[in-house]
């Protein structure tokens, strides 16, 4: 019984930090859900002590629910946030890349400002300018991701535009009130 029970924790835990994640209506969640997620699995394989008979009919569930539920928003939310992507343990994926890519395409119909976003992702990605400056690097962990890409992306209006449209979306995973 008791072994029953410390298995339904070791997964339920990091599960319901996704779900608070998710569902904080305090601020806006996109740029943590996909994160949130990702450390979940690891958390249960953790738990698990690596043993992966244990881990993976667990994991295989999230992983379904994941792929049902994935938007490249999420990806690209993911990308974006600056708490996030500058960690040194950041994983660029192939599913992060094309997610960016996707909603590039899809929510910036001006192919000009296509182009330039791509373009200028390379500033970001290097932490070139504002992205760089010290205050701006202080104020990644303490500062909401839409509100770093308005204080420091300005040199980047096509790319700010973009990530601050992204960034300021929440997620829901009730439909009415608790």
């Amino acid at each position: 019984f008791w072994q029953s029970c410390s298995r339904i924790i070791n997964v339920t835990n990091p599960l319901i930090t996704v779900l608070n994640v998710a569902d904080s209506g305090e601020r806006a969640s996109m740029g943590f859900i996909y994160d949130a997620i990702e450390k979940a699995k690891k958390e249960m394989i953790l738990a698990f002590d690596n043993r992966e008979c244990d881990y993976s009919p667990y994991l295989d569930i999230v992983n379904h629910v994941q792929d049902k539920f994935h938007s490249p928003l999420h990806a690209a939310a993911y990308y974006l946030n600056p708490a996030i992507y500058y960690n040194p343990e950041f994983p660029m994926s192939n599913v992060v890349q094309k997610g960016l890519l996707d909603c590039i395409e899809t929510l910036e119909p001006d192919v000009a400002h296509q182009d330039n976003i791509t373009r200028h992702k390379a500033f970001y990605e290097d932490a070139v300018g504002d992205f760089g400056r010290p205050m701006a690097v202080r104020a990644r962990e303490s500062l909401s991701p839409a509100t770093w890409w308005s204080m420091y992306g300005s040199d980047h209006p096509n790319l700010q535009r973009f990530a601050v449209r992204i960034l300021s979306q929440t997620c829901s995973m009730t439909t009415s009130d608790r």
